[in-house]
């Protein structure tokens, strides 16, 4: 979590809770092993090995660019200032998905949190973070009270907050088992679900 950018530019981060280095190196090593495709992300930047089917549609997905750049070069100068990836980003067919998901829990145990944002997409962050933790950590930062929350999502990784939040709301594209952890489901991403959500319930 960084702060607003201030009027030099500057940002300051407020929270950060990395990965550990050893388990990004064993995920590379087991995506490689099963044909999945990795990108790696901390603060700002974005690291993938090169521009492939599955970068080019989170480039088109994110409008956002990669650095090329060889993986275990930046998890060797990572492991070097004892850094390690906020996120995983995991591409790959859904079938050699499950078995990397497998694999996953047998290797990693319990220092990672992994989440299938999309059959063909594993998001891994440290087991220690979460949406819920970051809604939770500015909450309390900035003196809210739980019950003045409202928390909108529409995946998987978004279901501890929404259960965690005073209002959770469920977008109408969201999945099913997703809207019944919700105390209201509003419009869809192309009807404008946000913008509705915040006339609703925000005087």
């Amino acid at each position: 979590i960084q702060s607003e950018t201030k009027d030099n530019g500057d940002t300051e981060v407020l929270f950060s809770e990395p990965l550990d280095n050893s388990a990004a190196e064993i995920i590379y090593n087991a995506g490689r092993n099963l044909g999945i495709h990795s990108g790696y992300y901390l603060h700002d930047n974005w690291y993938e090995e090169s521009i492939e089917k599955w970068v080019e549609r989170e480039i088109n997905n994110t409008k956002a660019m990669p650095q090329i750049r060889s993986i275990p070069d930046v998890l060797s100068e990572w492991k070097s200032k004892n850094k390690g990836p906020h996120k995983i980003m995991c591409m790959g067919e859904g079938h050699k998905m499950d078995r990397f998901s497998e694999a996953l829990k047998q290797s990693c145990g319990e220092s990672t949190k992994a989440y299938r944002s999309k059959k063909t997409y594993l998001e891994i962050t440290s087991a220690k973070t979460s949406k819920k933790t970051a809604a939770e950590f500015l909450q309390n930062k900035y003196g809210i009270k739980r019950e003045e929350v409202i928390a909108i999502g529409d995946n998987y990784n978004d279901t501890e907050m929404i259960k965690w939040a005073g209002l959770g709301i469920a977008m109408g594209n969201a999945h099913e088992s997703i809207k019944q952890l919700a105390d209201y489901v509003a419009p869809t991403n192309n009807d404008d679900g946000v913008a509705h959500v915040i006339k609703k319930f925000i005087p």
